[in-house]
């Protein structure tokens, strides 16, 4: 049973920010209406150590997951009526490591993003034209 105290540590051990519904910054907004459920949690982490912690509060009170990186999937993915762990806040970012030719995203990376560092050193990503997309859904196979 999840308890007020329960709900109350669990944001007290988040950097990011948690939200429910009737929160103000609560958002449950995906490309397609048809793909938004109505989740208890909304999470923004802002580190490894967040989304650990919020994946040992689904377990702890079996709530369903889902991870929204760029919020495109149609059919629901991204969206759960218990907990969702959503990067679009604060883990946005890309980096290229030149010497490797490696760029590495974070969850919420769009492509847009990731295309604006990539070509400070003349390389490209190839993934999709639509800068809004998230990176992480054509990495796993999605828009293809």
């Amino acid at each position: 049973m999840i308890t007020p105290a329960s709900i109350k540590k669990f944001k007290s051990a988040i950097k990011g920010l948690v939200t429910q519904p009737g929160d103000k910054d609560y958002s449950i907004t995906r490309w397609s209406h048809l793909a938004e459920k109505k989740a208890q949690f909304v999470v923004y982490p802002k580190d490894a150590k967040d989304i650990s912690t919020a994946i040992k509060f689904v377990r702890d009170h079996h709530l369903d997951v889902a991870v929204r990186g760029g919020g495109h999937a149609s059919a629901g993915q991204s969206s759960s009526e218990g907990l969702v762990i959503d990067f679009s806040k604060y883990m946005t970012g890309a980096r290229v490591d030149i010497r490797k030719k490696v760029a590495y995203v974070q969850g919420g990376c769009k492509t847009g993003t990731l295309e604006n560092e990539t070509v400070k050193y003349g390389l490209a990503a190839t993934l999709g034209t639509c800068s809004q997309v998230g990176v992480v859904g054509h990495l796993i196979g999605g828009g293809i």
